[in-house]
């Protein structure tokens, strides 16, 4: 018999090879056909395998083809070589596997020995092992030892790496659970992120993802919570674990001195992509609320690559919303018992009797801690078996301790129970016999099923003791969790309204502080107090309002707002009515946000109407309405005196000084901004001074300040880091983009838009996300990629027509069409300008008249050439001289400049031209670029020598990606060099025509003279 493990290198690069042969035939590029994939895939150095490949390449098998794998292709993008075999390298790989198929394997599973054919071997592997990827030859031959043995248990080992951070409990049995593993397989398949696991301690959700992990075929993170962790030490043992795949950005970040939250989150993602990897985070219910953060920003994280999480837990605390599980990014699952049986095989295993497996079964509902628990003694007493059983080993004075110990909702420290009279040897004996369970150094908890059966046993009285005990217990501890705890013991003890006020005038910090779900419990409960007065019910429902709009439900946030209105006073509409116009907003309903904060308005004080008027000035803009927005802002400040909260007024400050600058207005935008600045320092509101200096950084950059827009920029990101606000970082990395686009810095920009992208699919960040993809579109197009510009734009317009953006939906539509008119769709294009256009014109103010008229002088440059689009541009210029968008006017300038110079109007080119440079303000990288679009045939024309002044302005072009401008460059010294009969415009023509044709810029293309 042929002994497998002893097959040449060049049959098992062969054989994988033809295991391959979909990847090869799918049209698609794929990574698992480069050199170092299969080098890896069939364990094989690097230098034996491209050996081995050269080989097959000179012997007909096998040829090569070169492909990029980047996501945006960039001009100048690394190609990578890929490997397919040819139709006899396909007819070698079958003679080999004609003779692995006749050689015999035995399997080794359970203990047995099993002898069989090849085929049927891994029919059976893939079966038993349950293999979350299809068995193959390669993996046959990788895991068969000396004899052609392969052990089942091996292979499942194989597959998984785990990496546990924490206690990952060794599993004794492992029983049923097919369902639950079918259900888990199904997770990895589709495009869910995040599931969360609950159950009952004792219910095998350990154990249960413990089998999954290793049934896996991934590399796996396993972190079990035994205490709360902050957001950063978790983000720094996903570092670690990075560190263990050879992944060691983020690690070295953390040895940096100004680490920062969000760039730490923003490059976790970009070190996970790829890895496809499982994270697990076990026994969740100890991480406690300040984790939240971590959970939240990684169900961003994760939406965008190909990684998923699993959560374990007796509760998982709401990070995520009812959207988050309509879409299908988040799925839950609530675990029971072992069903019947996968029951009965425990039990025989514990050696019962099989006359008491159905009996046992009803009473522990199948849980497998308590079915653990039963002996061949304890059937006689089924009934009894939870309270008698259980509770047998017990000394009358554990027993007591357990029954108190049962009114603790969260876990405990022992002294709780110890000032009752009971000491050290109660507590261990209980933890001794899995009573109370221990989690971290001083904390307790009684199991779930145990607590629930042995509180509600407890008569009345007992109860009420217990509740006091644990009150004056919480009454000793500091935090928002001690104080929940007191509300909820004093409400089970018959005495809410002691506290009732209290839970009123805290209830905000309890709910955003990660307490919603347990502080709408308590809500219930105070709720069904006899004789509350129509204010205080008007309390408790705002407050339950204000709950479920944290945790994401936001139906019955309005639904219990709407029953707060009923019951409130003067004092409380106004917040009622601004909390409805927020949910409002936040599911894109912003005519009713809006009727939401007029009506606030009317029963608000000056303050209140100050900051009404400033949200509703906010959601207009947000929605392109840029008139009424600045109507409604001055409005605000027409009233900012009498506002007794200075940040209100920095806050409508700074919101005018966003609208000028949008407006192309930026002095008046400056005036603004610089008061809302000196308010927010004075008075310390640094979420205001983030948005200044970030709206700042725009006006700066419109007034060709390039230096104090960079540093506006990073003042903005710096505070926005340091206090976290989600909504301004996202808006700083899509606002700051262009920036870096004109600084010559192409990758940045884009970097920039990815992260911006990221953050802003944060539900409170959402209106930057139409901005996002639209700037993505654009820096396409620079590298010349058009395909990935309409893909982006498309994007665009699906996001901000669903967020009722419509500016940015107008704007998308009509670039989309410039796209069209490029690649030669002059029709679609066509069709795409006119329903953007239509779009701004709901708004229509001289900002987008002017955008527009500069839009469709592109598109007449396109379809007819100079004469339609000078006429365009020149009255642009006549509406954009009166307003201050200093760069949006060079622009202008110079591109007319360009289209003057293929008229032959060289005089009146340079006259423009002139214009352009006279501009108050710095110049850029990307500026000198436009100018010496003009300048080159300026100076071919005057009989100046300018080939290597073309070339070096080439290599610098290409260095950088800007393959648009390179071919634009290339196309104007063609067409002037012709001109004057020059032979070298033929040289640049091919060039110019290469580059358009690359990047399917069909349009372009034409307009460019054939060599030929």
């Amino acid at each position: 018999m042929v002994d497998l493990t002893s097959i040449s290198p060049q049959a098992r690069v062969l054989i994988h090879l033809f295991d391959l042969l979909p990847k090869q035939t799918s049209g698609k590029p794929s990574r698992t056909l480069t050199r170092e994939s299969i080098a890896k895939a069939v364990g094989l150095p690097s230098y034996t395998t491209v050996k081995i490949l050269r080989e097959f390449e000179l012997k007909g098998w096998l040829e090569e083809k070169r492909v990029t794998f980047d996501e945006v292709i960039k001009f100048g993008s690394k190609f990578d070589v890929i490997h397919s075999l040819t139709i006899s390298g396909v007819q070698k790989a079958e003679e080999v596997r004609s003779q692995i198929d006749k050689t015999l394997i035995r399997v080794k599973d359970r203990g047995r020995i099993l002898e069989m054919e090849t085929r049927e071997a891994m029919s059976h592997i893939q079966r038993t092992a349950k293999l979350p990827v299809a068995m193959n030859y390669t993996f046959l031959l990788k895991n068969l030892s000396k004899g052609n043995i392969i052990d089942v248990n091996s292979v499942m080992a194989s597959i998984s790496r785990i990496y546990p951070y924490g206690a990952r409990p060794e599993i004794e049995y492992f029983f049923g659970r097919d369902e639950e593993l079918k259900e888990l397989r199904e997770f990895m398949r589709v495009d869910s992120k995040i599931l969360c696991i609950t159950g009952i301690g004792g219910s095998g959700k350990t154990a249960l993802i413990n089998k999954f992990a290793l049934q896996s075929g991934k590399e796996v993170f396993w972190y079990s919570f035994s205490e709360s962790m902050s957001t950063m030490k978790l983000v720094g043992k996903i570092a670690e674990f990075l560190y263990k795949l050879n992944r060691s950005k983020l690690q070295d970040y953390f040895k940096r001195e100004d680490v920062n939250l969000i760039d730490a989150f923003l490059l976790m993602g970009e070190e996970l992509k790829g890895t496809g990897a499982l994270l697990i985070y076990d026994r969740v219910e100890r991480a406690g609320p300040e984790s939240l953060g971590f959970f939240s920003h990684l169900k961003t994280t994760l939406e965008d690559i190909d990684v998923k999480c699993i959560l374990s837990g007796r509760q998982v605390r709401r990070f995520y919303d009812t959207e988050d599980i309509d879409s299908g990014l988040v799925k839950e699952m609530a675990l029971e018992g072992l069903d019947k049986e996968s029951s009965d095989q425990l039990l025989r295993l514990l050696n019962i009797d099989q006359q008491y497996w159905d009996r046992l079964y009803d009473v522990t509902r199948g849980y497998p801690i308590f079915l653990q628990k039963a002996t061949p003694t304890s059937t006689g007493r089924i009934d009894e078996y939870i309270f008698t059983e259980l509770l047998k080993g017990l000394s009358l004075k554990e027993e007591q301790a357990l029954r108190l110990a049962s009114v603790f909702r969260f876990p405990f420290e022992a002294k709780a129970i110890m000032a009752e009279g009971y000491d050290w040897n109660v507590i261990k004996d209980l933890v001794d016999k899995g009573m109370l369970e221990k989690i971290g150094d001083d904390a307790y908890l009684v199991q779930d099923i145990i607590r629930e059966r042995i509180y509600q046993e407890q008569a009345a009285p007992r109860k009420t003791e217990g509740h006091k005990v644990a009150a004056q217990y919480y009454q000793g501890k500091e935090g928002t969790l001690a104080f929940l705890e007191r509300i909820h013991h004093y409400v089970m003890m018959n005495r809410g309204k002691d506290v009732l006020t209290n839970a009123i005038r805290k209830g905000g910090r309890i709910i955003d502080e990660g307490y919603a779900e347990e502080f709408l419990e308590t809500i219930q409960k105070l709720k069904k107090l006899p004789g509350l007065s129509p204010k205080l019910m008007s309390y408790l429902y705002f407050h339950e309002g204000h709950a479920y709009y944290v945790l994401g439900e936001y139906e019955q946030a309005i639904k219990q707002s709407k029953r707060a209105l009923e019951y409130a006073d003067l004092e409380l509409k106004p917040k009622i009515w601004r909390w409805l116009g927020d949910t409002y907003q936040l599911i894109n309903e912003p005519d009713l946000a809006l009727q939401a904060y007029d009506k606030g308005i009317k029963f608000t004080s000056p303050t209140g109407r100050v900051e009404l008027l400033t949200r509703e000035a906010n959601l207009l803009t947000v929605t392109g309405d840029w008139g009424k927005g600045l109507k409604t802002v001055k409005k605000a400040l027409s009233k900012a005196k009498k506002c007794k909260d200075p940040t209100i007024v920095a806050e409508a400050h700074g919101l005018a000084g966003y609208i000028y600058s949008s407006l192309w207005d930026a002095e008046k935008a400056k005036i603004h901004l610089q008061k809302s600045m000196e308010l927010s320092t004075k008075y310390r509101s640094m979420r205001n001074l983030c948005l200044g200096h970030m709206y700042l950084s725009q006006v700066y950059y419109q007034l060709r300040g390039y230096e104090g827009a960079e540093k506006s920029s990073r003042n903005s990101y710096d505070i926005g880091t340091k206090i976290r606000y989600i909504p301004a970082l996202a808006g700083i990395y899509v606002m700051h983009a262009p920036l870096y686009k004109d600084l010559g810095d192409l990758t940045e920009a884009a970097d920039h838009l990815f992260r911006g992208v990221k953050l802003a699919k944060r539900k409170n960040s959402r209106q930057w996300l139409g901005d996002a993809y639209l700037n993505l579109a654009e820096i396409s197009r620079t590298f010349g990629d058009i395909k990935n510009a309409i893909g982006y734009a498309n994007l665009a317009i699906d996001w901000s027509s669903k967020l009722h953006d419509n500016e940015t939906y107008g704007e998308s539509l009509v670039r989309k069409g410039v796209f069209l008119i490029e690649t030669g769709k002059v029709k679609e294009g066509k069709k795409s300008i006119n329903a953007g256009a239509k779009v701004l014109k709901r708004n229509w103010c001289k900002r987008n008249e002017i955008w527009l008229k500069i839009q469709k002088s592109q598109a007449a440059y396109l379809i007819s050439g100079t004469k339609g689009s000078v006429r365009c541009l020149k009255s642009a210029i006549k509406r954009l001289e009166r307003l201050d968008n200093r760069r949006m006017l060079f622009d202008v300038y110079l591109s007319l400049a360009r289209q003057l110079v293929e008229q032959d109007k060289i005089e009146k080119a340079k006259e423009y031209l002139n214009k352009g440079m006279e501009i108050s303000g710095e110049s850029c990288w990307y500026e000198e670029i436009e100018y010496s679009l003009v300048e080159i045939p300026s100076m071919i024309l005057e009989g100046k020598k300018v080939g290597d002044k073309i070339e070096e302005r080439a290599n610098d072009l290409r260095n950088k990606g800007y393959a648009a401008e390179m071919a634009m460059l290339y196309q104007m010294a063609s067409l002037t060099l012709k001109k004057m009969n020059n032979s070298e415009w033929k040289h640049y023509s091919r060039k110019a025509r290469e580059i358009y044709e690359g990047s399917d810029l069909v349009q372009f293309m034409n307009r460019v003279p054939s060599p030929q």
